[in-house]
């Protein structure tokens, strides 16, 4: 639409003649050339400067006086690069080669939001990790789709919406569908929607989200990539290859935000300082730059350039990095609230505030803060001013930190000073980060900003390192978990070497949790000798004081029987069960409701022990009267007990269904079940897990007894259980997910589904091909065991050069395993052996020469294993037998 222009003229001076004077042939001309710039002006994008109104208008309408303030005041903005490439393909993502790198602005308006676009996704998730700038990229990219059309010719039209609202799903699902097709949707935070911080809702809030993408011109969403870890059904609602609604298939694109390159680095220098080199300001901004490539992968830390140029201390970490920046954030604050200019102790009050409201919603686990739970934790002096202020931001009756990675800086100081507040530490990658800095820089006696809030005591340094590691143990973070441990050892010898009685307590705890995580991670010989020397500890610590350390040593002596018996060394691991249980027992005639928990920890040990090597009469005994103790318990004290009363029900019931006492296994199974789905209602984080194990179980025994519907609806329910774990917490449930798809892909092998098998087969190799590439200790077993039972499938299904290949290479895995913990793999190269040697007879042209090499040394290996349990090896080495005499006949 062109504005009109009047014609000017001076009708007076009009003649009668048909000829037209000067004046109008120039007015005429005037209106033409007046008609033209605006044509140019309208189509060079000028126009908006001198008619901004439709499109201010337009933004002001649709973006909320928050992210107009955060993100508009900002007059620099650099445009970002999107590309396909991921983040976790580099450990350097500021050096890969990026695929299918473009401008995002370009991609988007350009490419995306026309008419007939040149792809032909709808919905577009835009990855970026904390601090990357996703919020102000969608800010910019709404603004310049409105400016680029000067709001009058829009080919859709378009609104921003934050999904940090907790409204925000339901406000989507209101809009008419007569609208929906004309509009395009750019949805912002989808990881910090208020649902996705409960495990529990978490699958409910992607449905909703899922159901919303039908309908819409486009979508395009942003969150973090770990949101999404690797290896995770993430294809539940971000499949490219589209994804199934009520009303028909979306197709989907994933894209990731770029780190900055060199040169957009230069250009927001050039804005925001000088583009001149050789200006002292430039060169110091230029060396923070060179020396912290967070700045580059991190933009929002770009934007406090100016502050880190100004400030004479020194920057050599990222901690530094977001000292200073919060340190200028409280300084400028304060002296826009109080006029107080470097005023250090209000600086310091406000920054332990700022971690008060950061320890409430770690406690709390979510990301905002209700008003008048702000009114509540601060004090009455600086709350108003504080609310109003640069660090939180309000969205309706709620605050957040205006970014994650501040919140993620608070509780790193709080996971160092406070080693008592340490609980669940996934999803805080960069926390952990600043807190390895804080670690390093204390022990190296560098200067830290903040450091000089709390006296720092050596031993609640030892603590938090150790209380880090067992966070990150919970989680199967095991390499940093030892990183955490180990320094938290070398501080607590230290310590004892000066100060026995006080600290060598501390060092055999710290021992104790060592050997735990390496006998985890396979690493049996570290962990015998961590123990080893815990137990040595706690002895002696119990000779001088027997009612304080007899409990250690009983608690470690049950660890180290624990791990016997996990390597097949089950003589040392019975002797040690007796002396614990012997130790317990003494213990609770003197404090019955202190120590008969204990009582029957060990009683279900040892019940465990006999029953892998077939004493079964001994294993029931025992875990009846762990059952008779845990149920006395637990009247009194239900919600502590219960999940005892069902742990020990579980393993009874494995018993029964070990020696064909189906029925009472399956009642054992199902009370179990019942105790934890009871639990799991009220509290869903702890106990799902132990429903989805009982629902495993319970399937394994359906599946022995031939009721494979009732085997499979209960592996499918203990499947979908674990993917909705395993969403919120790969590192922990990914392993779970896996058993479950190994053993409902054994029941479908058996049940000749041997497609459905294989899939199940190859997803549950995926995933833990997968975790023993981070961490092949704990890992390569597993893959060795599913590798093995894939071989089986293909095997009979004739698929003999398949099943060669995956026999040989579990067989690899295993031999390299045996060589380091002989009495725990020596079985399974047997085992191994053992089904290549049947291979080789399977096949139309039997190999009888490699079968009998494969079954004489699956022989040897089972008598070498049958010298140190009879019970449990006598069956193996009889088999072994039958099969080389049966090669014997066939040469013959």
């Amino acid at each position: 639409m062109i504005p009109v222009i009047p014609i000017l003229s001076d009708i007076s001076q009009q003649s009668n003649s048909n000829a037209p004077s000067l004046w109008e042939i120039l007015s005429f001309l005037g209106s033409i050339a007046s008609i033209v710039s605006l044509l140019l002006m309208y189509r060079k994008g000028l126009l908006d400067k001198l008619l901004p109104y439709r499109w201010r208008k337009k933004y002001r309408e649709s973006i909320t006086e928050d992210l107009r303030k955060n993100y508009l005041k900002n007059k620099i903005y650099i445009q970002p690069y999107i590309t396909t490439t991921p983040p976790q393909s580099s450990d350097e993502p500021d050096k890969i080669n990026l695929e299918n790198k473009k401008l995002l602005r370009d991609y988007f308006i350009n490419e995306v939001f026309i008419k007939e676009p040149n792809e032909s996704d709808t919905v577009f998730f835009l990855f970026g990790d904390t601090g990357t700038g996703k919020t102000a990229t969608l800010v910019h990219l709404f603004i310049d789709y409105i400016k680029k059309h000067n709001a009058f010719n829009l080919p859709f039209q378009i609104r921003l919406i934050s999904l940090r609202e907790s409204d925000a799903i339901k406000d989507i699902t209101n809009i008419p569908k007569t609208e929906k097709e004309k509009l395009i949707l750019l949805l912002d935070a989808m990881d910090e929607n208020p649902e996705v911080n409960d495990p529990t809702q978490l699958d409910s809030f992607l449905k909703k989200l899922k159901a919303i993408f039908h309908d819409f011109a486009r979508i395009v969403i942003t969150c973090r990539p770990q949101f999404f870890p690797d290896n995770i059904r993430q294809e539940i609602i971000t499949n490219p290859k589209g994804i199934r609604t009520s009303t028909g298939w979306i197709e989907c694109s994933i894209r990731y935000l770029a780190p900055f390159d060199d040169q957009q680095v230069q250009d927001y220098l050039d804005q925001a300082i000088t583009f001149r080199s050789e200006n002292p300001r430039r060169r110091k901004a230029e060396d923070i730059v060179n020396m912290h490539p967070a700045i580059a992968i991190r933009p929002l830390v770009l934007t406090y350039i100016n502050k880190l140029v100004n400030t004479e201390r020194l920057i050599n970490t990222t901690l530094d990095l977001f000292d200073n920046i919060i340190y200028s954030i409280l300084n400028r604050d304060i002296s826009k609230s109080l006029g107080l200019k470097d005023n250090k102790d209000k600086i310091k009050q406000w920054w332990e505030v700022s971690s008060l409201v950061a320890k409430y919603m770690y406690q709390n686990n979510k990301l905002t803060i209700t008003d008048t739970e702000l009114g509540t934790l601060l004090p009455n002096n600086i709350e108003k001013l504080f609310k109003q202020r640069s660090l939180l931001t309000r969205y309706g009756n709620e605050f957040h930190f205006s970014h994650k990675s501040f919140y993620e800086y608070f509780m790193a100081y709080r996971f160092f000073l406070h080693p008592d507040e340490i609980g669940q530490v996934y999803g805080m990658d960069f926390a952990l980060q600043l807190y390895d800095e804080l670690y390093a820089s204390y022990s190296k006696q560098h200067d830290v900003l903040f450091a000089d809030l709390h006296t720092i005591d050596v031993d609640v340094v030892a603590t938090s390192l150790h209380n880090i590691g067992s966070s990150l143990d919970v989680i199967n973070h095991f390499a940093q978990a030892e990183l955490e441990y180990t320094e938290a050892l070398t501080i607590r010898r230290q310590l004892a070497d000066k100060n026995p009685d006080a600290f060598l307590p501390h060092v055999a705890m710290t021992l104790n949790n060592l050997a735990i995580l390496h006998s985890d991670t396979n690493r049996h010989a570290d962990a015998e000798q961590e123990y080893q020397e815990a137990l040595t500890a706690y002895r002696q610590l119990a000779d001088n004081n027997p009612d304080a350390y007899l409990p250690n040593v009983a608690m470690t002596l049950n660890n180290l029987a624990n791990l016997h018996r996990a390597t097949n060394r089950h003589a040392e691991a019975e002797q040690e069960y007796q002396e614990a249980l012997s130790i317990r027992r003494q213990l609770a005639a003197k404090n019955h409701d202190a120590y008969l928990p204990d009582v029957a920890g060990t009683l279900n040990n040892l019940a465990l022990l006999h029953s892998d090597t077939n004493r079964h009469a001994d294993a029931e005994q025992e875990y009846q009267e762990a059952l008779t103790a845990y149920r006395q318990l637990a009247d009194n004290n239900p919600d502590a007990y219960l999940p005892n009363v069902a742990m020990t029900l579980n393993n009874l019931a494995n018993l029964h269904r070990a020696t064909n006492r189906h029925a009472e296994a399956e009642q054992e199974y199902q009370e179990a079940l019942s105790i934890r789905r009871q639990l799991a209602a009220k509290n869903p984080d702890a106990y799902l897990p132990d429903v989805a194990g009982t629902l495993n179980n319970l399937a394994n025994l359906h599946r022995a007894t031939n009721r494979h519907a009732d085997a499979e609806q209960e592996y499918q329910e203990a499947l979908v259980n674990y993917r909705i774990l395993a969403d919120n917490n790969p590192d922990a449930y990914l392993p779970d997910l896996a058993m479950t798809l190994n053993n409902l892909a054994i029941l479908h092998y058996n049940t000749n589904r041997h497609a459905d098998a294989e899939q199940e087969y190859q997803e549950a190799l995926t995933i833990r091909r997968h975790l023993a590439a981070k961490n092949p200790d704990a890992y390569l077993p597993h893959v060795a065991m599913t590798l093995n039972n894939l071989a089986n499938l293909h095997s009979d299904t004739n698929r003999h050069a398949d099943a060669e290949q995956e026999y040989q290479e579990a067989l690899t895995a295993y031999r390299q395993l045996a060589d380091k913990n002989p009495d725990a793999y020596l079985p399974d190269v047997a085992m191994t052996l053992f089904n290549i040697a049947l291979l080789h007879l399977d096949k139309d042209e039997k190999d009888i020469p490699a079968a009998e090499a494969a079954a004489k040394e699956s022989l040897e290996k089972y008598r070498i294993m049958a010298e140190k349990s009879h019970a449990a090896f006598d069956p193996c080495v009889k088999n072994a037998e039958e099969l080389l005499e049966y090669i014997h006949k066939m040469s013959q």
